[in-house]
C-alpha cells in the first residue's frame, strides 16, 4: 500500500513533500540547488516557493523553524597531566 500524504491538497503536495527513500535524496539535492542559487532564502521560503509552484496554499502546510537550537552536552575531560618532555627511544 502506498503512503498517502494527509490533507486536503494531498495529491498536489505529495509531489513536493512526500518522498520514498530514493526521492528523499532527489528532494534534498533539489533543495541544495535552490539554496545555492538563492542563498538569501530560508528553508521555509524555498518550500513555500515549491508548494506555490504546484498551487498548494502555504497556510495549509507545516512550518519548519528557520533556525534550530541544539544543545550539545559537554563531554567531561579526564585530567591526563602535563607532558613535560618527550623521550625518544
Amino acid at each position: 500500500m502506498a503512503h498517502q500524504c494527509p490533507g486536503k491538497h494531498s495529491t498536489r503536495a505529495s509531489a513536493a513533500m512526500c518522498r520514498s527513500i530514493y526521492a528523499q535524496a532527489e528532494f534534498w539535492m533539489k533543495i541544495g540547488r535552490l539554496a545555492a542559487a538563492s542563498p538569501t532564502l530560508s528553508f521555509n521560503e524555498i518550500i513555500s516557493h515549491q508548494l506555490a509552484s504546484v498551487h498548494v496554499p502555504v497556510h495549509e502546510t507545516r512550518k519548519f523553524p528557520d533556525r534550530v537550537r541544539v544543545r550539545i552536552p559537554k563531554i567531561p575531560r579526564r585530567d591526563t597531566g602535563t607532558i613535560t618532555r618527550i623521550v625518544s627511544i
